[in-house]
């Protein structure tokens, strides 16, 4: 799991995470993702604006395949300043749980 960039300026609005599965099983996910930013050595939560929520979906993503999720950027309530953030993505395969995490940077 990556960024499509590894750096976005402040004014862009959207950020592409790209997921790509090498195998050899299948990933269950949702549309839910966390962003963290990395602030003294320690990562800290963005929020998300209040009226923001996920829709409940199951999706798979096969071996081989890959999957791309726009993450718009004016639905935190926080302006991303420059620095070091990431997004955090739980996946599952045979019924164990797998975290994620894209690193990006803020220029």
């Amino acid at each position: 799991m990556k960024t499509e960039k590894p750096s976005y300026s402040s004014s862009e609005e959207e950020i592409t995470l790209v997921v790509h599965n090498p195998g050899p099983a299948s990933l269950s996910f949702g549309a839910a993702y966390t962003v963290e930013k990395r602030e003294q050595d320690k990562w800290y939560e963005v929020p998300f604006k209040e009226d923001i929520a996920f829709a409940e979906m199951g999706l798979v993503l096969k071996p081989g395949d890959t999957y791309q999720q726009k993450i718009n950027v004016k639905a935190f309530a926080y302006t991303f300043t420059k620095g070091e953030y990431r997004v955090i993505k739980r996946f599952y395969a045979h019924e164990k749980e797998i975290t994620l995490a894209a690193h990006f940077t803020m220029e």
